[in-house]
């Protein structure tokens, strides 16, 4: 509910960010993740290899704002990290929420960021074996990949090429209003 109730106004959201991106008209993929599966060395390469894969398929610049989590673990995974993942400082709400919208799709290994995506009309493909939300999977926004490079890109691949429309099942954006008007009814 928390998502439908900010992104229920999410034009006027967006509008608050300060963040510009130049990237291509279609958009760049996002990748973002925090749990700890990714940052052993071996795992490191394996995850930076599959995000490297999807580079080269569609020719997108991987854009990866730095968890903080995340950012403690970079330097020792940093000569495995192709030239083609930008890293960006951690991005405050409405500037992510910004990156976001303007994304091709995500790469995530985030619950959060899942629900975002959904709502945003944005694939989503996550960077896990399983999900709490998978009522995203569900519906269709967002696909399991694990964090094999090759299943990675076949998950990218059914991403791009899925259609967004998606209904999304986290509510209908109207949540804050409801609120409002159920506070003014009762004071």
């Amino acid at each position: 509910m928390k998502i439908s109730v900010v992104l229920g106004t999410r034009p006027e959201i967006i509008k608050m960010s300060s963040f510009i991106l130049e990237c291509p008209k279609n958009g760049v993929p996002v990748a973002l993740t925090h749990t700890s599966q990714h940052y052993s060395y071996n795992m490191g390469k394996i995850f930076f290899d599959g995000l490297d894969m999807v580079h080269r398929k569609y020719g997108l610049p991987v854009l990866f704002p730095l968890h903080p989590q995340t950012k403690k673990h970079i330097d020792e995974l940093m000569p495995h990290i192709p030239s083609s993942v930008r890293f960006i400082e951690p991005l405050g709400y409405f500037d992510f929420l910004q990156a976001q919208s303007s994304a091709r799709l995500a790469l995530t290994d985030s619950g959060g960021v899942q629900e975002e995506m959904c709502v945003l009309g944005v694939p989503c493909v996550t960077l896990r074996d399983s999900t709490e939300r998978q009522e995203t999977v569900e519906v269709g926004s967002n696909i399991l990949a694990g964090t094999v490079p090759e299943k990675i890109l076949k998950c990218v691949d059914v991403m791009m090429n899925r259609k967004t429309s998606w209904a999304s099942p986290l509510g209908d954006g109207t949540a804050g209003k409801k609120i409002l008007e159920h506070i003014l009814n009762t004071l």
